[in-house]
């Protein structure tokens, strides 16, 4: 019967409309020549590509020689436009609500000689308008199964509409696009898609997202997909997309609130009870396996267990409450990737703040030896904080004497007296390197300490009482400058020699 029906619409769309004379000609001497524009007459018919039955109302745009014609399908679905210039290709559009709009470009018949018909015809082939009413939801997660929050979907749905070809055959044409970006569930949903039930057509549907940078890094942290589905059978539900994240070599730390964890200063700051720490890696680590622990200085003293809050590649805890101030710990941090493939452990100092104001003593090493170097304790960590620079000697030099060496009557005017610029009394930093913990950063101390010693040149002598100044004020070389782990500038200080 539709072929049937189709060839009947048909045929009265070709009817030909044809021109003739009474067969007698005159002839002049002068013959005028007027040009004549060739006339002809637009048709097709539209059906709905979801029941195949006849659409009313479609508006109907024809183009041609530069003329625009509208009209409206009646409620067999027919449209015919006359007047029409038969010149060229003739461009039709079809624009309806709730439908896809379409595009097609036919030529007006041509006689079987080179003379063109009176009152040409462009038959339309019929066309299959699709309901834009269809509707699909996807729901992104990450590997473990949480949303992917503002990565855009794109999906490229087909056909807009169908039409036939001379055979009889069905087949789809045109395409819609649509972009939107995942909410905080992970969800999108595209409205606007080629409705469900469609008679001519399996409603394909492709979706693509590309790389995705979530943290804005320069660098993909999740990989691209490409997923298709049929709209006639997977309309109804949430579909389900995974995105597998990028791993890219072994784990690492790539930022933390600790500087030291990343290398990236030579002032590491000071940390209280109750800060809260951060510490991002390269890559997504795994909750189970995780540990951080802050301990004492010293080997096999007191140490604490600490629960982190772990978030994808982030990770962050509280220090503990009763830790003290003016000391030294060590936290070791242990994680690992989710499938366990790779791990990074890494420890390093922590200095807490500083609390009253810098005090100094000195004590000889050997009480026996009159020649017994002296030990210096500063009740802050004080240094450069250049890892493996632990020595100030030369112009650089920090210990004066309160004493007139030279016998001149004043201090102040010969080496190692105070007031002068340069002093060879060697000071040593005496840090212990925690050669027990594994992944100490940095490899050599970190020069921030409590404790140094210095020896008095055994060409001069230094009674007990004598005052030794520590002159941090007058170092001229930035690399000898000392100062706190929060970066602030130490004061010259004396102390009394024992």
């Amino acid at each position: 019967m539709r072929n049937v029906r189709i060839g009947i619409l048909l045929a009265l769309l070709l009817g030909l409309f044809s021109a003739c004379d009474d067969g007698k000609q005159t002839f002049d001497e002068n013959i005028t020549v007027n040009p004549v524009e060739i006339i002809g007459t637009v048709g097709g018919v539209i059906f709905d590509a979801s029941t195949d039955a006849p659409l009313a109302g479609v508006e109907v745009t024809v183009i041609s020689g530069g003329n625009v014609f509208t009209v409206t399908t009646d409620e067999t679905g027919i449209y015919s436009i006359a007047d029409v210039p038969a010149t060229g290709n003739i461009v039709v559009l079809y624009d309806a609500e709730n439908y896809y709009s379409a595009r097609q470009v036919v030529s007006f018949s041509e006689s079987e000689s080179d003379t063109p018909y009176a009152s040409p015809t462009a038959t339309v082939p019929p066309t299959w308008l699709v309901n834009s009413t269809g509707v699909l939801r996807l729901r992104v997660i990450d590997d473990d199964g949480r949303p992917v929050e503002g990565i855009p979907v794109q999906v490229n749905a087909d056909p807009v509409f169908v039409t036939i070809d001379q055979w009889g055959n069905f087949y789809g044409q045109g395409q819609t696009t649509d972009s939107q970006n995942t909410n905080t569930l992970g969800i999108v949903q595209f409205d606007e898609l080629p409705a469900t039930n469609q008679i001519y057509s399996d409603n394909a549907v492709t979706v693509n997202i590309s790389e995705y940078d979530s943290d804005g890094d320069g660098y993909p942290d999740f990989n691209g997909t490409t997923v298709s589905y049929n709209l006639r059978t997977n309309s109804e539900t949430i579909k389900v997309i995974k995105l597998s994240r990028v791993y890219s070599g072994s784990l690492s730390i790539s930022d933390s609130t600790m500087p030291y964890f990343t290398g990236s200063t030579i002032f590491p700051g000071t940390y209280g009870p109750g800060d809260t720490v951060y510490i991002n890696f390269s890559r997504e680590v795994s909750e189970d396996t995780i540990e951080v622990e802050l301990m004492e200085k010293t080997q096999g003293g007191a140490s604490w267990l600490i629960e982190p809050t772990v978030q994808g590649s982030l990770i962050y805890f509280d220090l503990p409450e009763d830790i003290e101030f003016n000391e030294k710990y060590y936290l070791r941090v242990y994680a690992t990737t989710p499938d366990s493939m790779y791990f990074v452990e890494r420890s390093v100092a922590v200095f807490t703040p500083v609390d009253g104001d810098l005090s100094v003593s000195l004590v000889e090493e050997n009480s026996i030896d009159p020649a017994s170097p002296i030990i210096v304790t500063f009740n802050h960590h004080i240094g450069n904080g250049i890892p493996g620079l632990n020595t100030y000697t030369g112009s650089d030099g920090i210990v004066y004497f309160d004493v007139d060496l030279d016998t001149s009557g004043q201090t102040g005017d010969s080496s190692n007296e105070n007031d002068y610029y340069n002093s060879t009394v060697v000071l040593e930093t005496q840090e212990d390197y925690p050669f027990w913990l594994p992944g100490y950063y940095p490899a050599a101390s970190t020069n921030f300490s409590t404790t140094f010693k210095f020896s008095v040149p055994g060409t001069i002598t230094i009674n007990p009482g004598v005052t030794v100044w520590f002159r941090f004020d007058i170092t001229s070389s930035a690399n000898y400058k000392v100062r706190t782990p929060d970066g602030y500038t130490v004061l010259a200080i004396s102390a009394i020699m024992p």
